[in-house]
């Protein structure tokens, strides 16, 4: 197995999550994600990544994590059973709205900053783009 490819293998999470709600009529899911992964508020990643709504996978959450001490890779899939747990999950809704919505996948669960704790999404109403896995680098 390759080095990039073995630091990534599907362990259980040491990440302790708490659930936390991006807030109602908000567009925050993505520094809603993020503040579940590191444990900062909300508030403090959106004054970081000097975003009070909108991000983008690549060019905000990506970068953000990596600052943070994180590993990450970027996919993009179609179907949730090739989402491996440990990533920021982008879904998008098949009414072509053109809108986006970010979740977190550890141990086989959702975390929806908008919705909830989930084991599953209904297909016909959600659809994986792609996702970010997320490792914390191994200090040597």
């Amino acid at each position: 197995m390759s080095a990039s490819i073995d630091k990534f293998k599907e362990t259980k999470s040491a990440i302790n999550t708490q659930y936390v709600s991006q807030g109602y009529n908000t567009k925050l899911c993505g520094q809603t994600v993020l503040s579940m992964i590191i444990g900062k508020p909300t508030e403090q990643i959106c004054k970081e990544l000097q975003k009070d709504g909108t991000t983008n996978i690549i060019k905000d959450l990506k970068p953000y994590l990596e600052k943070n001490g994180f590993d990450t890779e970027y996919k993009k899939v179609r179907t949730f059973k090739d989402i491996p747990n440990n990533s920021i999950v982008l879904l998008e809704f098949p009414d072509e709205s053109q809108s986006g919505h970010y979740t977190l996948k550890i141990n086989n669960v959702y975390y929806d900053p908008a919705v909830g704790i989930l084991k599953n999404y209904n297909e016909e109403t959600r659809l994986p783009h792609s996702f970010l896995k997320f490792k914390k680098t191994e200090k040597k």
